[in-house]
C-alpha cells in the first residue's frame, strides 16, 4: 500500500468527479443542475 499513490489516485477522482459535475450541465441538459449563471460561459456569449 503506498499512501503517497492513494492520495494522488483519490485526487484525481474528485478532480475528474468535478470538472464532469461542470460540465455536465452543457452535455446534458436534461439533467438540471444549478449553477451561478456568472461561473458558467455563457453559449450565447459569443
Amino acid at each position: 500500500e503506498d499512501p503517497e499513490f492513494e492520495t494522488f489516485y483519490t485526487k484525481n477522482i474528485l478532480l475528474n468527479e468535478g470538472i464532469r459535475a461542470w460540465m455536465a450541465p452543457q452535455d446534458q441538459p436534461h439533467e438540471n443542475f444549478v449553477f451561478p449563471e456568472e461561473v458558467l460561459p455563457r453559449g450565447n456569449a459569443l
